[in-house]
């Protein structure tokens, strides 16, 4: 199977390496660093709430359990 060359791909995991290394690579400094981003940025970031997972015998939520939009 040919991999297909894909510029964009290859540019967020270049970008994605970058901030880890500038970080040494701690999950923790990653997350801090990202967050201090969101705060910095002045926009609003919308927080929603966790789907539950199907209790139908793992075949996933259905329609049902995801809420109406308001």
């Amino acid at each position: 199977m040919t991999m297909h060359h894909d510029e964009i791909i290859e540019e967020v995991r270049a970008n994605r390496d970058r901030l880890a290394a500038l970080r040494n690579y701690d999950i923790r400094a990653l997350y801090e660093d990202a967050k201090n981003r969101e705060r910095a940025s002045g926009r609003k970031v919308v927080r929603l709430a966790p789907r539950r997972l199907a209790s139908n015998g793992g075949e996933g939520a259905s329609s049902s359990d995801i809420p109406a939009e308001k």
